[in-house]
């Protein structure tokens, strides 16, 4: 054993007990399982088919203010990292601008940065843990040189 780990007592298994699932509470159940839609489905038609629990609630919440900001003629703007951008979820964003549902979209540096090479190279992201150990991270030259003129 290494200098630097420390020795634990094994877990004192004496106390554990097992139980009926007839008596634990359920999160999650058949009936909340996703319902498959027709692929030609609506928006709103995907959306009711999802489970309704967890992160399905609040996605669902955003499309329906979102949904009523646009209907009601009020600004609909995305503030927001660059993970969007980076996982892939590009085209939906611009889909929502090219529709006139989002006006306005307020990026991190990082955002500019993804959109940018996205666009320039059609590929983005670096090991960060990598790039940053010998002083190359975030340190491309043409998304410093294209940035700094469009500025």
């Amino acid at each position: 054993m290494s200098k630097t780990r420390k020795k634990y007592d094994p877990i004192d298994l004496a106390n554990l007990k097992t139980f009926p699932m007839t008596h634990r509470r359920h999160m999650v159940e058949l009936s909340a399982q996703a319902k498959l839609s027709d692929k030609e489905a609506s928006t709103a038609e995907f959306l009711e088919s999802l489970p309704d629990f967890l992160g399905v609630q609040q996605l669902k919440q955003l499309a329906h203010v979102i949904a009523d900001a646009h209907n009601n003629d009020r600004p609909v703007v995305f503030a927001m990292g660059a993970h969007i951008i980076k996982v892939g979820c590009s085209p939906i964003i611009i889909d929502l601008m090219r529709r006139g549902i989002v006006r306005g979209i307020v990026f991190n540096g990082a955002g500019g940065i993804h959109d940018f090479e996205m666009a320039h190279e059609g590929r983005t992201s670096e090991e960060v843990g990598a790039n940053l150990r010998d002083g190359r991270f975030g340190m491309t030259t043409e998304a410093a040189d294209m940035m700094a003129a469009a500025a």
